[in-house]
């Protein structure tokens, strides 16, 4: 299937040119609102999907503008919206200068024209599809040299703990939710912290640091006050607690000497705690993925209890 054939008429009816000076703007989205379309014609990215990604939207000429008047082709054909696609940037860069085949002339008819405006649709997509593959292959190669420059999670939250707020929102976007500003926010307890309660209308994800390593990620509901505030800091509050995991399992960190009477005093000493607290509007399934999100980053060493495995 090709874009086209979603177009109005099919493709195959001159539906006029767009105007204006700026594609996301203007001519862009008369675009979008004329042939329904929101996605990349190439690679498909959703333009309609994230902010990033709409910036990088363009209108391509599936007939080139220097194909056309090579050819001879009427300015009318050239400039309707049937030859023109949506496309990211880095399609739109991909194959720009395409070249039509020596057999290839000036259709005499608008159906000729929309038969050449398919054929060289599929070339040109074919191309920058391959083109894809090579890019991406390049830059798998490069992971080496990235690796070193990249600063881990756990390192860089006590000092940037929005940058997990920033990655999320492109999760919850894939998933068809927009978090507004106001639905998500953080505080960060550095060490030595004193605990908070949870506010009232929130629910939270909460991280356990101990300098560059997470120890614990953890979720409290709209009910969950007391897990929140206190039972992280008491190995006999719950089956599954920091504390407890701590007294267990603290040799695991090159931790050792931690009982019930002091392992309270040691988390607070020597952790910051970085609260995410969200608005209870946005629903428990967005706390759980948040939690999951953030367990996937920042792989906290304690985690649950052995019955969840």
């Amino acid at each position: 299937m090709i874009p086209f054939d979603e177009y109005p008429g099919g493709g195959r009816t001159l539906l006029g040119p767009v105007k204006g000076a700026n594609c996301r703007h203007e001519y862009g989205l008369q675009f979008m609102r004329k042939t329904g379309q929101t996605r990349c014609a190439y690679c498909s990215a959703d333009f309609a999907r994230s902010y990033e990604t709409w910036l990088t939207m363009a209108l391509d000429h599936v007939v080139p503008v220097g194909v056309c008047t090579e050819l001879g082709i009427p300015a009318e054909w050239q400039e309707d919206i049937t030859n023109k696609v949506l496309a990211c940037a880095a399609c739109n860069s991909f194959r720009n200068r395409y070249k039509p085949p020596a057999d290839v002339s000036c259709p005499k008819t608008q159906d000729d024209f929309f038969d050449l405006r398919d054929r060289i649709f599929a070339e040109r997509r074919k191309a920058i599809l391959e083109r894809h593959d090579s890019e991406r292959a390049f830059f798998n190669k490069l992971q080496p040299l990235f690796d070193p420059l990249r600063r881990k999670y756990p390192e860089l939250l006590p000092e940037a703990p929005e940058r997990l707020i920033h990655d999320f929102r492109t999760v919850a976007e894939l998933a068809g939710v927009r978090l507004a500003g106001e639905d998500i926010s953080c505080e960060v307890l550095s060490a030595p912290h004193t605990p908070t309660s949870l506010p009232a209308g929130k629910m939270a994800v909460y991280v356990f640091l101990w300098g560059d390593r997470c120890l614990k990620v953890g979720k409290a509901g709209l009910n969950s006050g007391a897990r929140y505030l206190s039972q992280h800091y008491n190995p006999q509050s719950c089956q599954s607690n920091l504390a407890k995991s701590l007294i267990e399992k603290g040799h695991l960190i090159d931790v050792t000497g931690l009982k019930g009477s002091n392992v309270k005093a040691w988390i607070k000493q020597k952790t910051t705690r970085i609260n995410y607290l969200l608005d209870q509007g946005v629903g428990v399934h967005m706390l759980s993925l948040f939690e999951a999100f953030a367990q996937c980053c920042l792989k906290p060493k304690f985690e649950g209890f052995e019955a969840q495995a």
